[in-house]
């Protein structure tokens, strides 16, 4: 296996544009990420592929910090060789996520590396399932949807750090970056209120829809309404509608919801997603 290292997210998208074709939902996240970035998001931008003996991509990582590595799908020798690139040029990796076997094999390679960051003892480990849906029974409750403006920018970032604290366990400091990550899906109209009695009451927002050979295929996420707000219906309408949206478009519609809570897993489907694959999600303790 070779590993190459790409100069920029314009030139990793056109190298595995036949590779995300062929797994279009398992390469959604780098897809999509690589698209923000190539537009000018995100700052330290980090970009792998990885070829066989005959030349072909079979495994692709990618990393934009301060956030998670991102391992596609890959054999697991693809896997130790993309651990030894890192080990060399991105030994502060916070976290891994991506699909087992490729993720265990990852860190086992990341810590016979030797390096400092490699030693790192994995903190916390836990699942997200992969669902996808081409049709959706959205419950009927009280409220709509509404597109969320700029105007909401405040609540809409206050959402999105609760969110990253209930899923991860830790609250990110706001940051420059984050605040214009979160412009800009308010300004392309992809976040959402569930909007009832005169106020939001859940969020849902949508990736960019990445096209590949194989499906144009839309995550949605993050999904998130305030405890004081749940058990109402609104997340799964909310979503429903959402979904529906983006299936008119022509697009697959995913997303992830963690393996161990049978409640997020459970409204998902009776909507009507079906799981497709796990996804390991390992942090690091820090250096």
């Amino acid at each position: 296996m070779e590993v190459h290292r790409c100069e920029g997210a314009a030139q990793f998208l056109d190298a595995t544009l036949a590779y995300r074709g062929d797994q279009p939902l398992r390469t959604n996240v780098l897809g999509s990420v690589a698209a923000t970035a190539a537009s000018g998001g995100y700052t330290e931008q980090f970009w792998w592929v990885v070829h066989d003996a005959d030349g072909r991509v079979v495994g692709a990582a990618m990393r934009t910090a301060p956030y998670a590595l991102s391992l596609g799908p890959m054999p697991v020798p693809a896997a130790v060789a993309v651990a030894a690139a890192v080990a060399a040029a991105d030994d502060e990796v916070p976290a891994v996520a991506g699909f087992a076997p490729c993720t265990d094999a990852f860190l086992a390679a990341y810590a016979e590396a030797g390096t400092p960051g490699g030693r790192r003892a994995v903190v916390t480990s836990h699942r997200q399932v992969l669902y996808t849906a081409t049709a959706v029974r959205p419950p009927e409750v009280p409220g709509a949807v509404r597109v969320a403006t700029t105007d909401e920018a405040a609540l809409a970032q206050q959402w999105y750090l609760d969110f990253t604290e209930e899923i991860d366990g830790a609250r990110l400091p706001p940051s420059d970056q984050e605040r214009e990550i979160v412009l800009g899906t308010l300004r392309e109209g992809r976040l959402r209120w569930w909007w009832d009695a005169g106020e939001a009451v859940s969020m849902a927002a949508h990736a960019v829809p990445v096209e590949t050979p194989g499906a144009t295929v839309t995550r949605i996420g993050p999904v998130y309404t305030p405890p004081s707000r749940r058990r109402h219906g609104h997340a799964a309408a909310l979503t429903g509608q959402l979904t529906e949206l983006l299936l008119a478009r022509g697009s697959l519609a995913m997303l992830y919801a963690d393996a161990a809570n049978a409640t997020s897993r459970g409204v998902y489907e009776r909507l009507g997603y079906v799981a497709v694959d796990e996804l390991v999600r390992a942090t690091l303790a820090p250096l």
